[in-house]
């Protein structure tokens, strides 16, 4: 009995502690707890976008046409063999040429085996005065004719503003086609100043027909005898 009075003694004191305790804690009304909670999420809100930010949205375009990808140009080569021309190189010298023209024109026909000559006529637009030390030289192409010349003197002298035709002397050949002689013009130090050329065909002969002169027979009267009795 003595240690229940006192449980019951102790248990009287502890009521007003209680009591205070739990007068003292305030009752929150329903709108306050609604705001308090919805202050709290947006701290959150917050507090979480500042530690991860967000990625800046990239605005695609969707009407933008594809890039045609063009193929990678391709350079023809040419699987002919270039053809070889001969070059004339001339140093540069004092004397300077108009050329005037050529005979015969290039392209002529001329017969195999034929004799035949040729002139270019050129003229003096330098300063320099041509003498008959001055030269036509064969330089490369068909020599038609060997044996004959491969040089010829300018026939006189010519001074600036002058003309004159340099001739050569030339035999068609025996084979029909196509034939280029390039020649050139040199001054009596051996230096050569301008190119010349002829260009011609050369034709084979046909055959002249001979015309037969036949004699026609004519037909001679034999007179008839006739015996009288």
């Amino acid at each position: 009995m003595k240690y229940l009075k006192i449980i019951l003694v102790i248990l009287v004191l502890m009521l007003p502690s209680c009591k205070s305790k739990t007068d003292s804690t305030p009752t929150l009304a329903p709108n306050a707890i609604y705001t308090s909670a919805v202050q709290t999420v947006a701290v959150q809100l917050t507090e979480n976008a500042i530690k991860n930010p967000s990625a800046t949205p990239t605005q695609t375009n969707t009407n933008l046409q594809p890039i045609a990808t063009q193929p990678a140009s391709t350079i023809p080569v040419s699987t002919t063999a270039p053809q070889v021309t001969t070059t004339v190189t001339l140093p540069v010298t004092e004397d300077k040429v108009e050329f005037i023209d050529t005979t015969p024109d290039d392209g002529t026909v001329i017969t195999a085996g034929e004799s035949f000559k040729v002139s270019w006529a050129v003229k003096n637009v330098g300063k320099t005065t041509w003498t008959t030390g001055y030269q036509v030289r064969f330089f490369s192409g068909d020599r038609m004719g060997a044996d004959l010349a491969n040089s010829y003197s300018f026939s006189k002298q010519v001074l600036p503003g002058e003309t004159i035709a340099v001739t050569a002397d030339f035999i068609a050949p025996s084979k029909a086609g196509n034939y280029k002689s390039i020649w050139v013009l040199t001054n009596q130090d051996g230096v050569n100043f301008y190119p010349v050329y002829i260009e011609i065909k050369v034709g084979v002969p046909s055959a002249t027909p001979t015309m037969t002169q036949t004699q026609e027979a004519t037909s001679t009267e034999t007179p008839t005898v006739t015996n009288i009795p």
